[in-house]
């Protein structure tokens, strides 16, 4: 991801800033990546992140939590590949439709579908996607 080279880290500030402020003030708020927010709130925040990333951050604290989250939602929207690639998303897919075990046993087979999920996960490239994710 060109972002996480031109800032020099593992998750683009805009990720980082924008889950923080949701943690802090929109954990309890229900649908809160489900609701949308308001489409100027989330155009100026791209805006500023695009512009200014640091004062952006100061700006989410002033818009409504829904549009801190749009504003997440469509950043990860707009990249380029998704975090989980085409190829290790059907596989992730196939593996919980597998009910990725045939045990009786719940524990067993809570333990192979976990196995068979984190096998799949560390087939995506770990950076930037798996840290993003």
């Amino acid at each position: 991801m060109a972002t996480c080279r031109k800032e020099k880290r593992a998750v683009p500030f805009i990720i980082t800033s924008c889950v923080r402020e949701v943690e802090r003030r929109g954990i309890s708020e229900v649908g809160i990546y489900r609701v949308s927010g308001a489409g100027p709130d989330v155009q100026r925040l791209k805006k500023a992140y695009e512009n200014n990333p640091y004062e952006a951050e100061q700006l989410l604290k002033e818009c409504d939590i829904h549009s801190v989250a749009g504003t997440l939602k469509l950043y990860l929207r707009d990249l380029p590949e998704s975090l989980f690639t085409s190829q290790v998303y059907q596989q992730l897919f196939d593996a919980y439709s597998s009910g990725a075990g045939n045990s009786n046993d719940p524990n067993e087979a809570a333990e192979s579908k976990k196995h068979a999920y984190l096998n799949r996960f560390s087939k995506i490239p770990q950076s930037p996607n798996q840290a993003c994710i």
